[in-house]
């Protein structure tokens, strides 16, 4: 398998993963959970729906 192959499937892994992640999230920010997240090396509790917006902020920026 040449590099930029394994790139190119390196990409879309990650690229489905952040999918999947987005969906889930938005099926628990729908019912009002909340997620667990690392920040500054400490586990800190967040509302599901404050993650979602920020997928969708980073999704825009990119574009």
């Amino acid at each position: 398998m040449t590099n930029a192959k394994a790139m190119f499937l390196l990409k879309q892994a990650i690229s489905s993963v952040r999918h999947a992640v987005a969906e889930e999230l938005k099926k628990k920010a729908k019912l009002g959970l909340r997620a667990v997240v690392c920040k500054d090396g400490q586990p800190k509790i967040v509302a599901a729906k404050t993650l979602v917006k920020q997928i969708k902020n980073e999704a825009q920026s990119v574009c």
